[in-house]
């Protein structure tokens, strides 16, 4: 009778969690992978219309689908990059040298995370605003003429790096506080010790800092990586919006743009089947490549 009882207690509690995750999860999956080959305006059920792998042959011919997913490279390639490297330079920073105002930078520095993404947006539009932007002032005031004369939403070269940058500046502070976290679990013993062997701040870093933070980098690419996929959409979306002449459009705005404003359900769909594929791969090879052993302290 207790062990009937325990496993209706187990029933009970993780039942209705599982008709949520199936509902809400497995069954639009499920349904992306048929309406995929479907065309449907997604106005009306019942006016599907199967059309077998067109969908994926427009997509591969589809000049703006390619530019998106260039797009959406280039920002996974920079920004896991930029976003490690410059908060475990600002972690080692802020821990291993004897700044009296750490505390202030890192609150400071963690204050963007407290902000919405769409607030931030709005924000770093007002920065790059090509007549009264901060960052226009500054250039003039260094007398960088040409670059305060650079329009950088507005300007297809220039578009997408600066929403690049906007997305390295969000995502800053909550990376640097999980190295220091990492970084401050590490015994003082192994510092002190390197340190008598003559081993100087970049010996130690190397040596010691990095090998012994590895575990927290590997996660913090995963989240990363897998995170810029989908969340650069509100920064697209409400900074340029894929502007100008697509210049900054990404696989999910692309997505968005065909599902909510070309009305053509079965093709965003099938680009949508792509991106989680893409997105699962990513996540599996950055884990497979930054996988080493562990090391222990």
């Amino acid at each position: 009778m207790k062990e009937k009882g325990r496993i209706l207690f187990v029933a009970v509690c993780t039942v209705p969690a599982l008709l949520l995750f199936v509902v809400f999860f497995f069954y639009p999956i499920l349904r992306a992978f048929t309406m995929a080959f479907y065309r449907w305006s997604g106005m009306a059920r019942g006016t599907e219309v199967f059309i077998g792998l067109d969908n994926f042959r427009t997509m591969f011919h589809d000049d703006i689908f390619w530019l998106s997913f260039k797009n959406s490279f280039i920002v996974m390639l920079i920004v896991p990059a930029a976003t490690v490297i410059l908060a475990l330079f600002l972690a080692v920073l802020l821990t291993r040298f004897k700044l009296r105002e750490k505390f202030f930078y890192r609150t400071v520095l963690f204050f963007p995370n407290v902000l919405s993404i769409v607030v931030i947006s709005i924000l770093w539009s007002f920065i790059y605003h090509p007549t009264m932007g901060i960052l226009k002032a500054i250039f003039e005031s260094l007398g960088l003429t040409r670059l305060s004369e650079i329009i950088w939403l507005g300007t297809p070269e220039t578009a997408l790096y600066s929403v690049t940058v906007t997305i390295v500046w969000a995502g800053l502070g909550f990376y640097l506080i999980l190295f220091i976290a990492g970084i401050e679990s590490i015994p003082l013993q192994y510092y002190e010790a390197s340190a008598i062997d003559g081993a100087g701040h970049v010996r130690q870093f190397f040596s010691v800092t990095l090998p012994l933070l590895w575990e927290v980098m590997r996660v913090s690419f995963v989240l990363l990586i897998s995170g810029v996929f989908y969340g650069s959409f509100i920064y697209v979306q409400v900074m340029t919006n894929g502007g100008p002449n697509w210049s900054s459009e990404t696989l999910v705005n692309y997505l968005y743009y065909q599902a909510f404003k070309n009305f053509n359900m079965g093709y965003a769909t099938a680009i949508g089947l792509v991106v989680f594929l893409i997105g699962i791969t990513l996540a599996f090879l950055s884990n497979r490549l930054t996988r080493k052993d562990t090391v222990e302290f």
